[in-house]
């Protein structure tokens, strides 16, 4: 099961990396996979296959010892994929920020309602910032 320590640690490579990186897309999409929506006692691990990064995930106790494979979406390259992230209902910014050295990009990520953004991040790209803005939220959520 993804706890705060695994989402913390995911953060700070999000905010350290510049560009696209599929090894941390399919990291974030297995610690993922159980938050949207959380699904208790489950066991992720990731995996690469020849055509792309791939999380597996496993319930302990499921009949026959089933696994289920997901492709990764692109989250660090893609903000359509990051966007995937944002909780459903939430609300969602990013901006582009030329005196943000050495980070160029701020995101954040809020409940409707609510007049600013309660989780933020800043890193080099927009789909990065907006990334680790949502794995501040779902970290949150865990409430450990």
């Amino acid at each position: 099961m993804t706890n705060r320590a695994t989402l913390e640690a995911l953060i700070a490579r999000v905010v350290e990396g510049t560009g696209p990186d599929r090894e941390l897309d399919a990291e974030i999409h297995a610690a993922t996979l159980y938050i949207k929506p959380i699904i208790p006692e489950a066991v992720v691990t990731r995996e690469c296959q020849e055509n792309g990064f791939y999380a597996r995930h496993h319930v302990p106790g499921s009949p026959g010892g089933v696994s289920y494979w997901h492709q990764a979406p692109p989250f660090t390259g893609s903000l359509d994929a990051a966007l995937t992230l944002v909780p459903e209902g939430w609300s969602w910014f990013v901006a582009m920020r030329h005196y943000l050295a050495p980070f160029g990009a701020a995101g954040s990520v809020w409940q409707a309602g609510q007049q600013r953004g309660i989780f933020t991040a800043d890193a080099a790209t927009p789909a990065r910032a907006l990334i680790a803005a949502c794995l501040k939220a779902m970290m949150e959520a865990l409430g450990e």
